[in-house]
C-alpha cells in the first residue's frame, strides 16, 4: 500500500472554500493532516491531506485531488508527494 501527502493552494480563497475542500476530499477517501505542537506557536497550510491507495500511483492520486480543488477553485494547484 502506497501513503500520499497532498497539500493544496486554492489561490485567493477563503476559510470557506477551504473547508468545503476538505468536505469534497473526505468523501473521496483523504483525510487532512494535523499538525504536531511544536513549543507553544504552530501552523500547518490549510489543505494538507494523506491518502492511501494499493491501486492508485501519485499521478492519479495528484487528478483525484486536483478535480476537487477545481470544483472550489479553478486557481488551483496540488503537490503530491509519496511516503
Amino acid at each position: 500500500m502506497a501513503d500520499f501527502n497532498v497539500m493544496i493552494n486554492l489561490g485567493k480563497a477563503d476559510l470557506d472554500d477551504y473547508l468545503l475542500l476538505a468536505k469534497t476530499l473526505r468523501k473521496s477517501g483523504f483525510s487532512e493532516t494535523k499538525a504536531a505542537q511544536v513549543a507553544a506557536d504552530y501552523r500547518l497550510l490549510p489543505a494538507s491531506f494523506r491518502y492511501s491507495s494499493t491501486t492508485e500511483d501519485m499521478t492519479a492520486v495528484r487528478e483525484k485531488a486536483l478535480k476537487s480543488a477545481k470544483n472550489v477553485s479553478s486557481a488551483a494547484m496540488v503537490l503530491v508527494s509519496e511516503c
